[in-house]
């Protein structure tokens, strides 16, 4: 077709077909879960969609941040044995409203101190001039890898083959990761000797990550005796690497402990309470 304009006529260029709306790639800002899902399934669903969108290691853990604080992944899930703790302890004083806190050792005692708790179970011994360390139970720390894993069926690993195993780590403040880098330190072996795939912020996501797919992990017997006993994580001997560590109540020196707080504690290292916490109790 033509126009005239002054006597001249111009050629019209043909309409351009309109082309296929390419794909908006999501911004790791905005790369979050957007369906309900539960805490503990939160970090498998994050690595599908990572893995969907092709995202680097760097974005990954970025995205993982920013999904932290809108769901809310810092608190993980309640470790079985205090909940039992605290059944107990309400049988014999039922009018106590119980609050249970769960977050990594550092942040409990920044709690304890601060007075916002009044006692605190964690993984090693703190030592800080105004906290009390009392130890409380053995605590065991196994190798876990996911079902189907080349190592399933296998006894025993040797740590040279941990080495070299993508491995998913605790964050910095965790007992956990003390612990870990501590044994590694006896073997004279460095935590950055790991092939760290990433770093979460609870035990849970751990599990969650490890079931996904994102690499092998050390954490507690106690956290994996039911996906275990299910096969949905397998747990060989890790050989060459002592993981026994110390659970320990925490209190502050400089606060006076409310009654209530001297009568749980009295619970908790009572024959009764010990069972409980070294998984003896029903």
């Amino acid at each position: 077709s033509t126009i005239s304009q002054k006597g001249q006529k111009t050629k019209l260029k043909p309409p351009k077909k309109p082309s296929k709306a390419r794909k908006e790639q999501p911004k790791p800002a905005d790369f979050v879960a957007t369906n309900e899902t539960t805490k503990s399934g939160a970090v498998a669903q994050l690595v599908r969609l990572a893995r969907r969108e092709r995202l680097g290691y760097a974005d990954f853990l970025y995205v993982c941040q920013q999904a932290r604080r809108k769901l809310g992944l810092r608190k993980p899930s309640k470790e079985r044995k205090l909940p039992k703790l605290l059944r107990e302890f309400r049988n014999s004083f039922p009018e106590v409203k119980v609050t249970l806190h769960v977050a990594d050792s550092s942040e409990i005692v920044d709690e304890l101190l601060e007075g916002r708790i009044e006692l605190g179970i964690v993984g090693s011994a703190v030592t800080h001039r105004h906290v009390e360390s009392r130890e409380l139970a053995d605590d065991r720390m196994v190798l876990v890898a996911p079902a189907g894993h080349r190592w399933s069926k296998a006894r025993s690993v040797d740590l040279k083959d941990l080495l070299g195993e993508p491995f998913v780590m605790r964050e910095r403040g965790s007992a956990s990761r003390k612990t870990i880098e501590e044994a590694l330190a006896v073997r004279g072996i460095s935590a950055r000797d790991l092939n760290v795939s990433c770093e979460v912020v609870s035990t849970e996501a751990v599990k969650e990550a490890v079931r996904a797919g994102l690499g092998v992990s050390i954490v507690s017997q106690r956290a994996v005796e039911v996906e275990t006993k299910h096969a949905l994580l397998v747990s060989p001997k890790l050989v060459g690497l002592d993981l026994m560590r110390k659970l320990h109540l925490v209190t502050c020196t400089r606060r006076t402990r409310s009654v209530l707080g001297d009568r749980f504690i009295e619970f908790v290292q009572s024959p009764r309470g010990l069972e409980i916490v070294h998984g003896d109790g029903a």
